[in-house]
């Protein structure tokens, strides 16, 4: 459940319990607010923001901070039709969310005169598969290692048909936008999947076999470093 609230003249939909939120941020003037805090710039372009922020009066987890910058008057009307791609992170976080896929839980959303901004809740213990893969998974492997890697391939292809069953389709899906969780410090046999970055995630009734296909396309060619023919064919196989 979420609620709204103006603050500084800017409109906040927030999550039931985070209600501090808007006294903390300010979207025309995060930089500032930020001065004072701990946090660290995770990324950044001349499009958006990532800031990570630890354990605080928000959530003892951490948060991220999504901070787009709008793009003038043009992108301002075509917002006006269509979500901001803060509002779709929102939206598709909470839409997955209900259909029990894991994804940083959203926690405020605003959307003020020159950025838009998403806060969620920190993915604690995880990093992104794909650099968990490549680490891992490269060169060649044990007989152990192997085992491993493919019971997280196969992990991965139920996973994501189960997004697609779910009518979700992610069009930039390749394995950096997708985390493992260990539920133990580094156990490989102990792990959940996260899918994240959701602002190019669209919503059908059914997911084409074209666009089911083009996610495939998309994983196999981010983790090309570690599957052979074999692997993709065992994908294939688990996810369908």
């Amino acid at each position: 459940m979420s609620t709204k609230t103006i603050k500084n003249g800017t409109e906040w939909t927030v999550r039931d319990g985070y209600v501090n939120i808007p006294d903390m941020f300010n979207p025309d003037d995060l930089l500032s607010d930020l001065n004072s805090q701990s946090h660290t710039l995770v990324k950044e372009n001349r499009v958006r923001s990532v800031i990570s922020m630890p354990g605080s009066d928000i959530s003892e987890n951490g948060i991220y901070i999504k901070y787009f910058k709008r793009g003038g008057c043009r992108d301002y009307i075509k917002h006006l039709f269509v979500s901001t791609k803060a509002r779709t992170e929102w939206e598709v976080g909470n839409a997955l969310l209900s259909k029990d896929i894991n994804t940083a839980l959203p926690l405020a959303i605003s959307e003020g005169k020159k950025c838009l901004l998403i806060v969620t809740e920190t993915v604690t213990n995880s990093e992104e598969l794909m650099e968990f893969c490549q680490a891992n998974y490269e060169g060649s492997l044990s007989a152990e290692k192997e085992s491993e890697k493919r019971i997280l391939l196969d992990k991965l292809a139920v996973f994501i048909r189960d997004i697609h069953d779910k009518g979700f389709c992610h069009y930039d899906l390749h394995a950096g936008n997708i985390l493992i969780k260990f539920r133990k410090e580094q156990n490989v046999s102990e792990y959940d999947l996260y899918l994240m970055d959701l602002h190019r995630v669209k919503i059908f009734k059914s997911v084409s076999s074209n666009k089911r296909m083009f996610n495939l396309a998309q994983i196999f060619n981010s983790l090309s470093s570690i599957m052979t023919n074999a692997d993709k064919l065992n994908f294939v196989r688990s996810y369908g």
